[in-house]
């Protein structure tokens, strides 16, 4: 299956990683240089998007204060 890792930050790159094992996962994220494309290929939004079957969405939420 094609999956895309959309905001491909902690969480994100963590299950995409899991999935890749047994699928073709793309990453996007706003900072690539942070090396979360070790295990698949990197893509612009819109091309990932384009290309897959599924996608999951792991954009970070609002931070709490601690």
């Amino acid at each position: 299956m094609k999956i895309a890792v959309l905001e491909a930050d902690r969480v994100g790159s963590t299950i995409g990683r899991l999935w890749h094992a047994s699928h073709d996962v793309t990453f996007t994220a706003r900072h690539p240089a942070a090396g979360t494309w070790r295990c698949a290929h990197a893509a612009p939004v819109a091309d990932a998007a384009a290309a897959v079957e599924a996608m999951l969405a792991a954009v970070p939420g609002r931070r709490s204060a601690s």
